[in-house]
């Protein structure tokens, strides 16, 4: 009996050492860019457009097996929206930048050099910075955000925390050490971007909302099992 114990032990361990032997740790960085608008309502005579901006990060993917992984990220982002009028020339446009950590799952499928790869999971997000653009009469004005710190200046502040979810799906290639990867993306944000003490008659929640395009390199740091 106790070397039937010693033998169960035995397969047990070697068991546990073949699943660590298969996870694996990458590190990459990306860039592309976005575009983006802002859900909800826009005045009478205006209508939404689309605006274009810019990301960049690091990220990092823990491999449970070949198929699954975790793949946390920071990312620097340039969201935002803008609504112009459909009778004259006159718009307002806001870019806002984003300090954003998304913690995705990550699933991939294919060969040993191309594989196809979709992403799925919820993201924080800090509005750190951006600046307001407005066109009046042919007149172009340009101004960085002004923070409000509190309701009762003017019974509205902005909301610069934001989560929400992110999902996608890409291509890899290995090349190297790692991959070089190019994924799309949407990003649904879940908090409203304003604050009001009393919200505007017919106000809707108005959150951000992007397409988001990045080529990257991944460089696997642990060997392959």
């Amino acid at each position: 009996m106790k070397k039937w114990k010693v033998v169960a032990l035995s397969l047990a361990m070697a068991g546990a050492t073949a699943n660590t032997s298969k996870a694996q740790l990458s590190v990459g960085a990306k860039g592309g860019g976005t575009l983006n608008t802002v859900s909800g309502n826009t005045p009478a005579g205006t209508e939404k457009d689309m605006t274009f901006g810019y990301q960049f990060g690091a990220t990092v993917n823990y491999g449970f097996n070949k198929t699954f992984s975790l793949q946390p990220e920071v990312v620097f982002i340039q969201k935002g929206g803008k609504a112009s009028s459909t009778i004259t020339e006159d718009y307002a446009q806001v870019s806002a930048n984003y300090v954003e950590i998304p913690l995705l799952a990550k699933a991939q499928f294919g060969g040993e050099k191309f594989k196809g790869f979709v992403v799925l999971g919820p993201y924080a997000g800090y509005w750190a910075g951006g600046k307001n653009k407005t066109s009046v009469l042919g007149t172009e004005t340009k101004e960085s955000i002004d923070f409000d710190n509190d309701l009762d200046d003017d019974g509205y502040k902005q909301n610069r925390i934001d989560l929400g979810l992110n999902g996608g799906l890409g291509m890899q290639y290995a090349l190297g050490r790692g991959n070089i990867f190019l994924d799309a993306r949407y990003g649904f944000g879940l908090f409203d971007m304003n604050k009001y003490k009393t919200e505007p008659e017919g106000y809707k929640t108005q959150a951000n909302r992007s397409v988001e395009v990045s080529l990257g390199y991944m460089f696997r740091l642990s060997k392959e099992g």
